[in-house]
């Protein structure tokens, strides 16, 4: 899953709501193999799991 894409997709007013979520992701010291990939699964899955609960957006 292509993470910056993803985050494209949002609508802006959807993405401010849930910059929080984001930025409380944790993000592993730069000497830890894979941290990027890492953090970004995290933070989809943080998302996902948004997204999910508010399935009443989408209509």
């Amino acid at each position: 899953m292509d993470f910056v894409r993803r985050l494209a997709l949002f609508q802006e007013e959807i993405l401010q709501e849930r910059r929080d979520a984001l930025l409380n992701t944790r993000l592993g010291p730069p000497s830890s193999p894979l941290t990027g990939f890492v953090f970004a699964e995290a933070a989809s899955k943080v998302f996902k799991a948004m997204e999910d609960s508010e399935w009443h957006r989408q209509a």
